[in-house]
């Protein structure tokens, strides 16, 4: 029994002296003649050697793959850096055409304020319109020009509306506000360069002012409350009647 122990521990021994010996062999053989060669490389350095090669293998492929990502990233990049500079470029020529119309719009500016300063050398020369002169038009309203002024009839017959009132001529002072038997309302009204304005209604009006009143061209004397009014005005210029039509500028 011993001895069969003993045999089977020497064929396991033997078995892995064979295994340390497993081995590849290379034989080189000359073309010329000479002397083969042949080299046994071990399994271990065989498998080290594939093992380096395939961890190389994945370290240049991954290689391979960050040099691809990084070159697409620069490209990137890149193609982000034309962009600015081209946008750099078109906010230069904008800024250019900007500074140009600032200019553009200082120039005017200056011409205009020249004009204006012009225009106001010309105001201050012309003089004030004497508003104290009866030129306005005596009614606000649409009236109708029933007769005009003649020798015998020495004022403007005006036929007018509720629509309108009889408004001052000119600047100056109530002198007169009353009545007689053809005009149940008179104002008189007494302005500066010799002239009186009267105003003659052939109806009841109601008149608020007050002799020794001071009015503006425009202001209210009394308003048209019946239609088919009608209304007389006469201009006397240093005592004496003249056309009302030779005064007055414009209807107002």
């Amino acid at each position: 029994m011993p001895q069969r122990a003993s045999g089977g521990m020497e064929t396991d021994m033997d078995r892995k002296r064979h295994k340390r010996k497993e081995s590849f062999s290379i034989l080189l053989i000359s073309n010329t003649g000479g002397n083969s060669r042949q080299f046994h490389v071990s399994v271990f350095w065989v498998r080290l050697f594939f093992s380096l090669f395939f961890l190389l293998c994945v370290v240049a492929i991954a290689m391979a793959a960050l040099y691809s990502n990084s070159s697409k990233q620069q490209d990137a990049l890149q193609s982000q850096l034309v962009k600015q500079e081209q946008r750099v470029q078109e906010l230069e020529v904008e800024i250019s055409q900007l500074n140009e119309d600032k200019l553009n719009l200082v120039t005017a500016n200056e011409e205009l304020q020249k004009a204006e300063e012009e225009k106001k050398e010309l105001l201050d020369a012309v003089p004030e319109k004497d508003t104290s002169v009866p030129t306005l038009y005596p009614y606000s309203g649409t009236g109708i020009l029933i007769s005009s002024y003649s020798d015998e009839q020495q004022y403007l017959a005006i036929n007018t509306r509720p629509e309108g009132n009889v408004v001052a001529a000119g600047d100056g002072k109530v002198i007169t506000v009353g009545s007689d038997e053809t005009y149940p309302s008179i104002v008189e009204v007494e302005h500066s360069g010799g002239y009186v304005t009267r105003y003659l209604c052939r109806r009841e009006a109601d008149v608020k002012l007050e002799e020794g009143a001071q009015v503006k061209a425009g202001d209210v004397l009394y308003p048209i409350t019946a239609e088919d009014t009608e209304f007389n005005y006469q201009v006397i210029f240093e005592g004496k009647a003249i056309d009302p039509l030779t005064v007055i500028e414009a209807k107002g």
